[in-house]
């Protein structure tokens, strides 16, 4: 009688470590559905882009400051994730879709199905410059995934371009902490 009461008790103690020790792990996964990339250039240009999952779409919050007034800069998911800390390195656009775009700069906003899913700044505008002004955006994208897979945009390059087409800024996007 003694073993099978200890054991009961060892039992139900097992069983409520158990739920103890769930807590944390459902808390990671909520943030799991978050993902996040900072970025800091020359010149003062900063960019932080968080992406959250709002319905069937992909909320982009954008926060960003120091791309010179009077010039515009793209902004791009490319397909894989940059190295040596050389942005180049991050490949072509990010198109799992293979979308019928023909060449960078051929995505236009009113037909967002042509372009990649990662050509950011071709489906919703470029980022505008206002200078060491901090400038906010809120963007819709349905074509966005958070997953680590070749669909999601986890592990890819999120690349900002000057006028000129030069990579000055990116991250390697990743699961908010």
């Amino acid at each position: 009688m003694l073993f099978s009461m200890q054991f009961w008790q060892l039992l139900v103690l097992v069983s409520q470590l158990g739920m103890i020790a769930a807590v944390p792990n459902q808390h990671a996964v909520r943030n799991s559905n978050t993902a996040v990339a900072f970025m800091k250039g020359a010149g003062g240009l900063k960019g932080v882009f968080v992406f959250v999952p709002e319905g069937n779409t992909i909320k982009m919050s954008i926060e960003y400051s120091g791309v010179p007034e009077g010039q515009s800069f793209a902004y791009h998911i490319h397909e894989k994730a940059y190295t040596n800390g050389n942005c180049g390195s991050g490949g072509g656009f990010w198109n799992p879709t293979r979308s019928t775009m023909k060449a960078p700069g051929s995505c236009v906003a009113h037909a967002p199905g042509h372009c990649a899913s990662g050509d950011l700044s071709g489906k919703h505008g470029k980022l505008v410059g206002h200078g060491a002004k901090s400038t906010s955006l809120r963007i819709f994208d349905p074509s966005l995934k958070i997953t680590g897979s070749s669909q999601g945009i986890i592990g890819k390059t999120l690349m900002i371009h000057n006028a000129e087409g030069t990579p000055v800024a990116c991250d390697i996007i990743a699961h908010k902490a």
